[in-house]
């Protein structure tokens, strides 16, 4: 059979009511004998949660990685932008964010519950302008299966 490899340039857009997420742009290659790469972003802010007006996540970008050897994908997305939120009328802000979540090569075949790594860190002004600022950190990684603070 002749080997197959198709270039995918395309948009996906999942609802369209509140909450629901900005338009992902798509590009990547398929091939059928080795590791298909895309590349994916979102170009817009996007509130997932309509009850926290205040929380928004910046664009988006990450990869999704077929790789038909093994029968694997292989997800990794992360913020383009530091996001911010604010919670209970300021009283706990969050600023700086940055998120990474991978998810780690998964075969869907294998029954197996997905491992993950998610890593979070930014800042956080804690009771307002007189309150207190901390720096944060932290990875979960449920291979391991370790948290790190």
């Amino acid at each position: 059979l002749p080997d197959l490899n198709v270039d995918l340039s395309a948009g996906l857009q999942l609802g369209d009511g509140p909450g629901s997420p900005p338009r992902l742009n798509i590009d990547g290659d398929i091939v059928d004998d080795g590791s298909s790469i895309f590349t994916a972003s979102t170009d817009e802010v996007w509130q997932p949660l309509a009850s926290f007006p205040t929380f928004s996540l910046p664009p988006l970008s990450g990869r999704v990685i077929l790789d038909a050897a093994n029968s694997t994908f292989q997800v990794i997305v992360n913020n383009t932008e530091p996001f911010s939120a604010s919670f209970a009328s300021d009283l706990i802000h969050f600023s700086d964010g940055f998120v990474n979540v991978e998810l780690l090569p998964y075969q869907r075949s294998s029954g197996a519950t997905p491992n993950l790594v998610v890593e979070l860190r930014g800042n956080a002004q804690v009771g307002g302008l007189n309150g207190f600022g901390a720096n944060f950190g932290g990875l979960l990684n449920t291979a391991e299966p370790s948290v790190e603070l």
